[in-house]
């Protein structure tokens, strides 16, 4: 006899007690967290759609979408924190009327923290940074940290907190650059991608492109190389992997002039940075004609009044509406959901948008944001009956439709 299958009302618990990102998520000295959303089940749709999209390529590209979502952590030994980010950089802190998340990844942010409490903070004081911000209200917290360039959010006061239904539109967008589209679709194989983002998000999109056959170039400027280097070495070359490095001194006239030549050289370009450090680079995608694909990766979308706000994975899911209550009653921080939660799922979202764009003929620029990608797989399922359970030490079982299932580690791809 075969396996039965899974009831539809239990897929979506399964799916994310197996992933890895339910082990991230929830308080250390508490169970793992289930999520009210199909996260699960929508990064398998996407997954899905990554498969079907590279078939024709004769390199179908087949990954487990949400076992992505815990992958970086797997490679960096992190656990879940609640309050904390499981990297530890960033955290829920109470403002006057609400929550904020507030992130500080790089040194330069803690040396900026002082413009926005009004005093000297040194690193790490988060304790003094709390006792600062209490008194300020959330609006004004979230406009201070963009003008100064830190990645703060409101918590709860994104999209995905009014959640669309089924027939709402994709909260990604293209538009057509300049030139005539390609005349016939292009193979991906061999197509030249050029990986001028860093961390996660388009370096992810950029592996999974490169898996699919195309020839991946990665562009950093020596004076600030991507700063996934100074994470877990096995992430980075994961991402990574059979990619050509180059190094560009950006400040330079000779910098500038190569990136250009290597601009006109690709098929697809993709870059997350802020339209204001790329007006800074002489750089317009809207000017840009011809076939080639530009993929944008910010926070908030390239137009609109945050196109240039600081993002990281963590601070914009949150200001898309994935976070959780905190087991303990009114007052108790809201948690963070798995590691970096918009990283992995724009990142697979962007690959299937380039894909996609591919089979166009390309000549288009997709602007894909964090907030936007995470607000799109936030749909609500039905959880009733389901249990979390205890099942000795860090061992944890989910209980659902009258079976048990381990709660899985997260686990990184070989």
């Amino acid at each position: 006899m075969g396996q039965m299958e899974e009831p539809p009302e239990a897929a979506e618990a399964i799916r994310w007690a197996r992933s890895g990102a339910m082990s991230l998520t929830g308080s250390p000295g508490g169970a793992p967290r289930l999520t009210p959303w199909g996260l699960a089940t929508g990064m398998d749709r996407l997954s899905d759609q990554l498969a079907e999209l590279t078939v024709e390529s004769g390199r179908p590209v087949r990954v487990d979408g949400p076992a992505l979502l815990g992958e970086r952590a797997a490679c960096a030994g992190f656990r879940r924190q609640g309050a904390l980010t499981v990297g530890g950089a960033g955290r829920m802190v109470a403002a006057s009327d609400g929550w904020v998340v507030v992130q500080l990844p790089r040194d330069s942010d803690w040396e900026l923290l002082g413009a926005l409490v009004g005093a000297d903070r040194g690193p790490e004081d988060w304790m003094s940074l709390e006792r600062a911000v209490g008194g300020l209200r959330v609006a004004d917290i979230v406009e201070i940290g963009q003008l100064l360039g830190l990645a703060v959010a409101g918590v709860g006061r994104g999209p995905a907190r009014d959640l669309p239904g089924p027939s709402e539109p994709t909260r990604w967008h293209r538009r057509r650059l300049g030139g005539e589209p390609m005349s016939t679709p292009r193979r991906i194989e061999g197509l030249r991608v050029l990986d001028l983002s860093a961390l996660w998000a388009g370096p992810l999109c950029a592996n999974l492109l490169g898996l699919a056959g195309a020839e991946v170039t990665k562009l950093e400027d020596p004076r600030r190389p991507d700063g996934a280097r100074r994470g877990p070495k096995r992430f980075y070359e994961l991402l990574h992997r059979g990619h050509r490095s180059v190094s560009v001194d950006l400040t330079s006239p000779a910098g500038r002039q190569e990136l250009s030549r290597l601009i006109e050289a690709s098929d697809v370009v993709i870059e997350a940075s802020r339209p204001r450090a790329l007006d800074q680079l002489g750089i317009d995608p809207d000017a840009i004609a011809g076939p080639l694909i530009w993929l944008s990766i910010t926070g908030y979308g390239r137009y609109g009044p945050r196109s240039n706000a600081i993002g990281f994975g963590d601070d914009s899911a949150v200001a898309a509406g994935a976070w959780l209550d905190a087991d303990g009653g009114p007052g108790a921080r809201p948690h963070f959901v798995a590691d970096a939660l918009a990283d992995p799922i724009t990142g697979l979202t962007a690959a299937v948008a380039v894909l996609g764009s591919i089979a166009r003929g390309g000549g288009e620029l997709l602007d894909i944001s964090l907030v936007g990608a995470v607000g799109d797989l936030l749909q609500p399922v039905e959880q009733s009956d389901v249990e979390v359970a205890n099942a000795g030490g860090d061992e944890w079982m989910v209980r659902v439709a009258g079976s048990l299932e381990s709660v899985a580690p997260p686990r990184a791809r070989p």
